[in-house]
């Protein structure tokens, strides 16, 4: 089968803009079967915010690759798109946020009929996110102890931070800053544990007193030089891991490689698909444990999963067939992508075991040339969350068109 040429487009908030009217361009004239990239594309967005002034909103980022399927140019996207911005903010030493796709086509010259994805998108401010919803009194106990945690409360604080910006990063885009956030608080806990151990003995924190720890695990600081690490590893092992060494070496190789450039992104980040979940766990109970909250008294808050910003991905399947020989003919102007206007009509939302529950109606307004017919409409909503929704294809002039 003839592989087809796709192009994607994304979206990033950026520190950076280009002027308007200009855009970087880098094209590959590598065999398919060779790299798959054909071209990337950068520009900025410009938006009307009056009558007479422009601003930037966003990067945006189209990449032409080919491919046998619209799915497999999914697997790819985010790949892609990720090393190019990551070496983009280098160069322009600019922040760039974690991109979002827009749209997929299949440009292929020649085609007559042609799919297209586009991913549905409201407002960042009523845009659905991940939401748990509980009773104050649930959470509040563990609030109040984490949040006066004695043993070593500097470090714990600033463990917490990286906790945080760990829940920030969870998601598809950013898995990977997640992985390594998480990384960085379980070394900064290790130490809390062992200051943990020593007031258990009724010993101030001192290095002699970690000295004389180490020794009593095994760890003479007369003969071993890396006396600490083996001493906070194992203090870590058991304490923050729950025994789980083999986790303990496979998360700390992955986090060495990403730190010092001794593995690849894929690697890296096929190992932060793996642990994240199970890190999150193990280091919140590390929180819980230098709290000294018994976990027997937790009940719904022990079991929490993370919650990140991962928007809910939803995205609506259209095929359109025309006349014309070129993408750019399938627009409502010459030299235009086919666009989808989407609107949403909610029907109910709900808490249900401490979630959100959405149930809402997409409204699909296509915007296509005269003689381009759209058909095979198909609504997919991708998310771990509590949102369903059905879609219609609103055709000009009905009456329950909305804007």
């Amino acid at each position: 089968m003839a592989r087809n040429l796709y192009r994607f487009v994304v979206a990033a908030r950026s520190a950076f803009a280009f002027p308007e009217g200009t855009s970087l361009c880098y094209e590959s004239d590598a065999p398919s079967d060779i790299e798959p990239v054909v071209r990337i594309g950068v520009s900025s967005v410009w938006w009307p915010v009056s009558d007479t002034s422009r601003l930037p909103m966003v990067l945006q980022i189209e990449v032409d690759v080919w491919a046998d399927a619209l799915d497999e140019v999914v697997q790819v996207a985010d790949e892609i798109v990720i090393g190019f911005i990551d070496t983009l903010a280098v160069c322009l030493n600019a922040a760039i946020d974690t991109p979002q796709t827009l749209a997929i086509f299949d440009v292929t010259p020649g085609h007559r009929e042609r799919v297209m994805r586009q991913y549905a998108f409201e407002p960042q401010y009523r845009g659905l996110t991940p939401v748990r919803c509980e009773a104050t009194e649930i959470f509040d106990p563990t609030l109040r102890a984490i949040y006066f945690t004695r043993v070593d409360a500097y470090k714990v604080g600033l463990a917490m931070a990286h906790y945080r910006a760990a829940l920030g990063f969870f998601g598809a885009s950013g898995l990977i800053f997640s992985f390594e956030f998480l990384c960085i608080t379980a070394e900064i806990l290790a130490e809390s544990f062992v200051k943990r151990e020593l007031e258990a003995r009724s010993v101030p924190f001192s290095n002699k007193a970690v000295k004389a720890l180490a020794k009593e695990y095994g760890h003479d600081p007369e003969t071993l030089k890396n006396w600490r690490y083996r001493l906070y590893d194992e203090i870590s092992v058991r304490d923050i891991f729950d025994g789980d060494g083999e986790l303990f070496k496979t998360v700390g190789n992955a986090s060495n490689g990403f730190e010092h450039g001794t593995m690849t992104a894929d690697a890296i980040r096929s190992v932060a698909l793996q642990t994240t979940p199970l890190l999150f766990r193990k280091l919140r109970s590390a929180f819980i444990k230098l709290a000294n909250i018994d976990l027997n008294l937790l009940s719904t808050p022990g079991s929490w999963e993370p919650v990140g910003f991962d928007p809910v991905r939803e995205f609506i399947d259209v095929t359109l067939t025309g006349p014309g020989e070129t993408f750019e003919s399938f627009g409502a102007s010459p030299d235009q992508a086919p666009t989808l206007s989407v609107t949403y009509e909610y029907t109910s939302v709900t808490v249900n075991d401490g979630h959100l529950s959405v149930a809402r109606r997409v409204n699909v307004r296509p915007r296509v040339g005269e003689d381009v017919s759209v058909g095979s409409l198909i609504h997919t909503s991708m998310n771990p969350f509590n949102v369903t929704g059905t879609a219609k294809l609103v055709e000009p002039g009905d009456e329950d068109e909305h804007d």
